[in-house]
């Protein structure tokens, strides 16, 4: 090996994490008709000695798979109590117009003249199921979240059956 600048084409074939070594260890594969050029140029690796090298990439692209692009984590998908779940139907004008049409007779019975369409969904709902507040739906297994649990199951498949 001489101490003079050496360069040889090879190809990046793999690179593996060293993390005890805080490193990345990079494979580079070079044509076999010149292995005995390499190691004249390079020397053979001893691991007490290692030898300097820059790497270049010789085409404007790499061809294989792009590394993911480092950014935010996509989030995962926010889980709502049930309780929220009714807060939110509750002011959704499809949920208030289907609520009135499946539970008529209950909704005839409130006077209507002293709720907003919001409060009346929310006094109709709260009889339907039995309940005095929302957060009584948070109880896992109730009567009142079984019950909120198939409202909302008829909600959201209605018309498809």
């Amino acid at each position: 090996m001489s101490d003079r600048p050496a360069a040889m084409f090879g190809s990046y074939v793999d690179a593996k994490w060293m993390r005890g070594l805080k490193v990345m260890r990079v494979m580079i594969d070079v044509p076999i008709e010149r292995s005995n050029e390499f190691l004249e140029m390079f020397g053979a690796p001893s691991g007490t000695d290692p030898v300097p090298v820059a790497i270049a990439r010789l085409v404007a692209e790499p061809s294989g798979p792009k590394p993911a692009p480092e950014g935010p984590k996509p989030q995962e998908p926010r889980t709502y109590t049930r309780s929220q779940i009714a807060a939110l139907k509750i002011k959704d004008r499809n949920f208030q117009d289907w609520l009135e049409g499946e539970y008529l007779e209950v909704w005839g019975k409130e006077d209507a003249h002293d709720y907003s369409t919001e409060q009346l969904t929310d006094a109709v709902l709260k009889s339907v199921l039995g309940i005095k507040s929302k957060r009584e739906l948070d109880f896992e297994g109730s009567p009142a979240a079984i019950n909120f649990d198939r409202i909302i199951t008829s909600f959201d498949y209605r018309g498809q059956v």
